[in-house]
Order: C-alpha cells, then sequence, then structure tokens
C-alpha cells in the first residue's frame, strides 16, 4: 500500500490539527490523571486521540487504528491486521506536563509489521516531519497563520532531510529521564573509536528525527518503550536513510504478543558505520 498526494496531505493537516487540539489543552489548567501502569495521561492526550480518530475514519481507505489511548493495545496482533494505522496522540506526556515543548503528535502506518509511512509533529516548536523508505523523508517549519484549508502544502515549504555520515563530534541522543549503565558503556566505546563524543538530551520521537535531519548520529535506548512511541519516528529515519535496529542489528518490526520494544539503536549514517555495535 502506497500513499496518494491527496493521503498524504490528509495525514498532515491531520497531526497539526491533532497538535492544535494539544496546545489549547497547554493554555488551559493542565489536569494530570494516572493510567494503570502508572504513566501519566492528561486531556490533550485524550483530544488528540478523538481527533486522530475521527480524521482518519474520513480517509478515502479506511484502516483500524490501534492507539496509545485506545481500548486494546494488543488487537492488531490479536485479530491479525495486516495494515493499520499506530497513533501515540501525545508523545511525552510528560514533556508536555513540565512545557518543555519536546512532545510530539505520532501518526505511523504499519504494513506486514512494518512501519511504511510516518508523520511526526512537535506542535509547540511547529516541526512537521513525514516519510518513509518509499517515499523520502522532508520537514517543514510551520509559520504562523498557515492555512489547513486551500495552499496547506504549498505553504510548507518542505525541505527533504538525510542522515549524515558520523562525524567529529559524534552527538548521541538520549532520554531526558532514562539512562543507566548500558548507555554508559556505549559512550565509552564511542569515546575510544572517535573521541569526540558529545551528549545530548530530547524528549519524545524527536530523537529520531533529529537523527534524521542529521542532526545527531545515533539514539540509543536501552529501557522501555513502545511500538506507538517510535513506528511513525522509525519510518522518517528511514526515509532519510538511517535505520532502526535491535541490539541483534536487525531491523525493528511490529509484529510481537506485546506492546514493548526490544532495545533499540536508530542511527544514521551507513549500515557499515555501526557494524561494530
Amino acid at each position: 500500500m502506497k500513499l496518494d498526494e491527496d493521503m498524504l496531505e490528509a495525514l498532515l493537516r491531520l497531526a497539526v490539527e491533532a497538535g492544535m487540539r494539544i496546545e489549547k489543552a497547554r493554555s488551559e489548567k493542565i489536569e494530570v490523571f494516572d493510567k494503570e501502569d502508572d504513566t501519566p495521561v492528561t486531556q490533550a492526550d485524550f483530544n488528540a486521540h478523538q481527533c486522530i480518530t475521527k480524521g482518519l475514519a474520513a480517509l478515502p481507505v479506511v484502516l483500524p487504528m490501534l492507539s496509545e489511548e485506545g481500548e486494546d493495545p494488543l488487537q492488531a496482533y490479536k485479530e491479525g491486521w495486516p495494515a493499520y494505522w499506530l497513533v501515540d496522540p501525545l508523545d511525552g506526556t510528560k514533556e508536555f506536563i513540565a512545557n518543555n515543548g519536546e512532545y510530539t503528535v505520532n501518526i505511523a502506518l504499519i504494513v506486514e509489521g512494518s512501519s511504511t509511512f510516518g508523520v511526526v509533529y512537535a506542535p509547540a516548536k511547529r516541526w512537521l516531519y513525514w516519510g518513509g523508505a518509499r517515499y523520502g523523508s522532508f520537514r517543514a517549519v510551520l509559520p504562523e497563520g498557515l492555512n489547513l484549508a486551500d495552499g496547506f502544502m504549498a505553504g510548507l515549504a518542505a525541505k527533504q532531510i538525510t542522515v549524515r555520515s558520523p562525524d567529529k563530534p559524534m552527538v548521541v541522543l538520549g532520554s531526558r529521564r532514562h539512562g543507566g549503565a548500558a548507555k554508559e558503556s556505549l559512550l565509552a566505546a564511542m569515546r575510544l573509536r572517535w573521541h569526540e563524543v558529545k551528549e545530548e538530551k530530547l524528549g519524545s520521537s524527536l530523537k529520531l528525527c533529529r537523527v534524521a535531519e542529521g542532526k545527531a548520529d545515533i539514539y540509543p535506548r536501552f529501557g522501555p518503550t513502545s511500538e506507538w512511541d517510535i513506528a511513525a519516528g522509525q519510518a522518517v529515519l528511514e526515509g532519510a536513510g538511517g535505520r532502526v535496529w535491535t541490539l541483534a542489528k536487525e531491523r525493528l518490526l511490529y509484529r510481537r504478543e506485546e506492546v514493548i520494544n526490544p532495545d533499540f539503536y536508530a542511527l544514521g549514517g551507513r549500515e557499515d558505520d555501526w557494524r561494530w555495535l
């Protein structure tokens, strides 16, 4: 399944519209609730979920949707969906609560276990990323007052993005809230190999997008993430020439009987640059 231009534009508009719902909620009092897994959720999460649910149902080609805020996170696996939308309406809820701007809307198209296309929108920063291996990947900074109706795509002034070859200093991205011994061991190995290594911290799926646009070289993740956290960013990264590998150097896929990803590396450069991992 490949998206045509009308479907592509509709998906970009939808991510932006969901981001507008999030920003509207941010301007009001943020009320925080605890989910069953003790992670936080806000009304902004629910508002974006409702917006995306309605928007995807209105597309010319209707596919099932699996969302972080949906009822059954294993539905795609249980029912054997060959193609579906995998959505995180608000990735980085803790960043949203902290009001640091590092949160995103994630919409991914999964086909036969592969993330084939993704849209990532950071509403506080107005950064919009989209792409996949069959499409290339692109970035736009939305201007103030952008018309979501006629002329939307022309108003984006999109630029194609590509990963960079490893260079000095090597830039390693990390989570603001996760680290540990495995990451420190990797940093030590990289310093032996490249000498100049710089670590930066960033929230949400923006880490994969920053690797995709050549602003960083690697995002190693040693710790739990859910499939909806990663899928859209993975598609953008792969469209820009990068890859997401498990620690076994296998492409990250979406076929497991659980929603938690294995540990992984999100990588720029070429495959040969990372065979030493």
